[in-house]
């Protein structure tokens, strides 16, 4: 009974510490979801914006804002935010690769679009980048 009581008090203090560095970046992220999921993408991208204030170096945040860039068509800035994904290495890469080479493809950059690919390739085994 007593092994059971520390491990519940060990789990508890484990998810109320994994919540509590939250620092609230899950609701902007998701307020920006629903915004972009509307068509605000301006909207989004400030919520996204507010949330890097918090925690610059999220994934997450830096990956939901590029693809909210690249859908208002700012190509150089989902590439900006893009890049910064796949330096963090820490989650959403793929996602990352492909909003980056999307935004590259729409620039005309085709070619390095393609090459950007390549690379992904070697990283992923995803039909999404797959040739």
């Amino acid at each position: 009974m007593k092994k059971i009581i520390i491990l519940l008090t060990i789990l508890f203090s484990v998810t109320a510490l994994t919540y509590a560095q939250d620092n609230g970046t899950s609701s902007l992220i998701e307020e920006g979801i629903k915004l972009h999921d509307n068509g605000d993408y301006n909207g989004a991208i400030e919520k996204y914006k507010e949330a890097l204030k918090i925690a610059p170096n999220s994934s997450r945040v830096n990956y939901e804002i590029s693809f909210s860039y690249l859908v208002s068509k700012d190509y150089k800035k989902a590439v900006k935010f893009s890049k910064k994904v796949i330096a963090l290495q820490s989650g959403n890469e793929l996602a990352a690769y492909i909003v980056y080479g999307s935004a590259l493809d729409m620039q005309g950059k085709t070619k390095k679009s393609i090459k950007l690919y390549e690379t992904a390739m070697k990283d992923y085994d995803h039909y999404l980048v797959a040739p």
